[in-house]
């Protein structure tokens, strides 16, 4: 990387290294597999990985180790290489990457509560293997694949029909209340804790017969905790490499298991006065599962359903950050939002129902129990008070009601007013601490730096002291915002000292750093050829010294020069469109001129293919005029084509195959007429090997695209 291309990359003091005692295993197909200590952790690697695992001794930085993966008689790419660390740290099987967790996107919150919560999910998986449960859900390979999801919705008409029952007969407090049916808080408390211990226990049980039904192995089985319930549970974590149809069966199996058993316990509560208070506690504690389950922001088989279906990875964190960012402001604009938005409303709708359900089932049924059962702890009778401990377990459980309670009504609150903050005050375009134009004895000796620009040193040397004669000079502040993403976009700016991050705020509202500019770099060259809104925001790290450009300036001087006016454009809409990819918006001038001086203009008519399904790659594709669509076969091998998605001009296609060094996974047709500009695949590779960071955030994009191909084909 040049210096100029300063930006996020991992700390080079990290030296990641396998932590010991790490057994290796082989499937039967083979592959290695992992296991930490005690089975605590595990994952599978594959033939060309294995050869990179003998270098991750804590002897070279992440960087190195990049460059070990190429050098190998089976090269990986720098993708798969990050791709391998991120794995063992997400499973806790390296160390020596503290700096570099955050950029492997593994780091989680910081401070107590982060530790806190480490801690909480590492020992979630401790306990005491019980192979014979494991060996019990091999059972489920008689079962089919499909059976999953229609169980979970005949569980789930099972509970309407016991709840519109209740409502009838007028009993469905006595199946809703957990603590209805005692009169010994102690004894009611250890019932459901049973309850619910015996429901998770086969809820683990069925997850493994869906993971044998769907040829998924079932690692291990051991006693494990859910909230501190212990209970017998099954190792899912393979499930993480299943396609997204066995992902969805098996969160379906999770909700079908815990749906049935609440619906059918819940009929016989209401239609049965004299069951035990066993089956009331079986029943109200299913439906405390079964809403833990189903929330889409805990670790749970809903989120995981929603996420599938969405396509959207990360979706616990994307979809807080739209509800905080974006879900209010969205309500309220005229123009139509992206089916991405409509997506990310659909999801926060979800997450604010299942928000308002949990409130309304606390405060009218688990509240009142609570403090009923801290009534009668405290109340004195013939023996005297009741037992201290009693006092304690019924105090305890009001006062960790009382908390979600609040948290769920603060978190709504924050939700509401954070959005009517963003209507009433927008955000402020930023201003310069000073702006002034550039004097001819400046103009001088800028003319050289300027000349690193690749569409400006074309203009020739008459032009080009123009364009510099009525520059302007501007001062920005540390941390003042230069250009703000969604704002007008009207000049061209220069750094020439002092350094800015730019950053790019998706459509969840999610803020993503995505690189550094310092002296000599450049941004904002699309707005020297259209009124269009900025596409990043770009803030000042440092005190920044640029150099700004406006449009109508730039276009009258381009209309006087000698030079052919369209040329001198289509460089400059060139230069524009390649920084609408992610991955190359912080691409320093250097690569930016590579990437200008290698790509081919292409033009296509309406209804031609560009790409087909199933050809070999050769280029990356960006559209810089008109639209295409996104076609794809079904799974079957039928010869249909089913519509996926449109991309505008500004998008790009093609680099799921060059990442992955495979066939096109999708064909692409113009709608209209297209310009294009093609970027081979040599110069792709060049570029991309030349910055391992690029790679990355291309196959992230990459990654995301793949889930949404097969969430639409299945």
């Amino acid at each position: 990387m040049t210096e100029s291309d300063a930006r996020d990359a991992p700390d080079s003091t990290d030296r990641p290294r396998l932590i010991e005692p790490v057994e290796r295993r082989r499937d039967a197909s083979g592959r290695v597999i992992l296991v930490g200590e005690g089975a605590r952790a595990y994952m599978g690697v594959s033939a060309a990985e294995e050869a990179l695992l003998a270098h991750i001794d804590g002897s070279v930085d992440v960087a190195a180790l990049v460059r070990t993966g190429l050098g190998l008689p089976q090269p990986l790419k720098p993708v798969d290489s990050l791709g391998l660390l991120r794995r063992l740290h997400r499973v806790g099987l390296i160390d020596g990457v503290a700096n570099t967790a955050a950029w492997l996107g593994t780091a989680g919150p910081r401070g107590p509560i982060g530790r806190l919560s480490r801690r909480l999910t590492k020992s979630r998986g401790a306990g005491l293997p019980v192979p014979a449960l494991a060996t019990l859900t091999r059972a489920g390979v008689a079962l089919p694949g499909w059976l999953w999801r229609p169980l979970a919705w005949l569980g789930f008409a099972l509970i309407a029909a016991a709840l519109v029952a209740g409502v009838v007969v007028g009993r469905v407090d006595v199946w809703l209340d957990p603590f209805a049916w005692t009169v010994r808080p102690l004894i009611g408390v250890l019932r459901l804790y049973a309850a619910m211990s015996l429901l998770l226990s086969w809820r683990g049980l069925v997850r493994g017969f869906a993971l044998a039904s769907l040829d998924v192995p079932c690692q291990a089985a051991c006693l494990t905790h859910f909230c501190g319930i212990i209970h017998l549970d099954v190792d899912s974590r393979e499930i993480r490499a299943a396609s997204a149809s066995a992902r969805t069966s098996v969160a379906w199996s999770g909700l079908a298991a815990l749906a049935l058993v609440t619906g059918t316990a819940g009929l016989l509560v209401i239609f049965d006065v004299s069951v035990d208070a066993g089956l009331h506690a079986i029943g109200a504690g299913g439906v405390v599962l079964l809403l833990l389950d189903s929330a889409p922001y805990l670790r749970s088989d809903g989120r995981d359903l929603a996420g599938i279906k969405a396509g959207i990875p990360e979706l616990r964190k994307r979809s807080a950050s739209f509800l905080l960012r974006r879900a209010v402001r969205n309500l309220f604009r005229r123009e139509p939002v992206s089916r991405t938005e409509q997506t990310y409303l659909a999801i926060a709708s979800y997450w604010l129902a299942h928000a308002v359900v949990t409130i309304r089932l606390i405060v009218a049924y688990a509240l009142p129990g609570t403090f009923e059962l801290v009534s009668i702890s405290t109340r004195s009778d013939g023996a005297g008070q009741v037992g201290a401990l009693e006092t304690v377990f019924a105090i305890g459980l009001s006062v960790v009601l009382l908390v979600v309670l609040v948290i769920l009504i603060c978190a709504i609150g924050a939700i509401l007013i954070n959005g009517l903050v963003q209507l009433v005050r927008p955000p402020r375009r930023g201003r310069p601490e000073t702006a002034s134009a550039v004097g001819e004895e400046l103009a001088a000796s800028l003319r050289t730096e300027v000349e690193r620009v690749p569409f400006l040193a074309s203009l020739g040397e008459e032009s080009l002291d123009r364009i510099v004669a009525v520059m302007h000079q501007e001062q920005w502040r540390p941390n003042a915002v230069i250009v703000r993403q969604g704002e007008p976009g009207d000049r061209f700016c220069f750094i020439r000292k002092g350094k800015a991050r730019v950053s790019l705020e998706e459509e969840s509202g999610l803020v993503h750093p995505i690189g550094e500019l310092g002296a000599g770099d450049f941004f904002g060259e699309v707005a020297l050829v259209s009124d269009v809104p900025r596409t990043a925001t770009v803030q000042a790290i440092t005190e920044v010294e640029l150099l700004s450009l406006e449009r109508g300036v730039f276009l009258e001087l381009v209309e006087g020069s000698g030079f052919a006016r369209e040329a001198i454009l289509d460089q400059v809409r060139n230069a524009a469109f390649l920084r609408k990819v992610p991955a190359f918006r912080s691409l320093s001038a250097v690569l930016v001129r590579r990437l200008l001086e290698g790509v081919t203009v292409v033009r296509r008519p309406a209804g031609e293919d560009i790409v087909r399904q199933g050809d070999q790659a050769a280029a990356l594709f960006v559209i810089r005029e008109g639209t295409c669509e996104v076609l794809r076969q079904t799974d079957d091998g039928g010869e249909t084509l089913h519509r996926i998605t449109t991309l505008p001009a500004g998008q790009w296609f093609g680099e799921i195959a060059l990442l992955r060094a495979t066939v096109r996974t999708a064909t692409v047709r113009a709608i209209d007429d297209v310009t294009l500009l093609e970027v081979p695949a040599a110069l792709f590779a060049e570029i991309v090997l030349d910055d391992y960071e690029t790679c990355a955030e291309l196959e992230e994009i990459a990654a995301h695209r793949v889930t949404v191909l097969e969430s639409e084909s299945v």
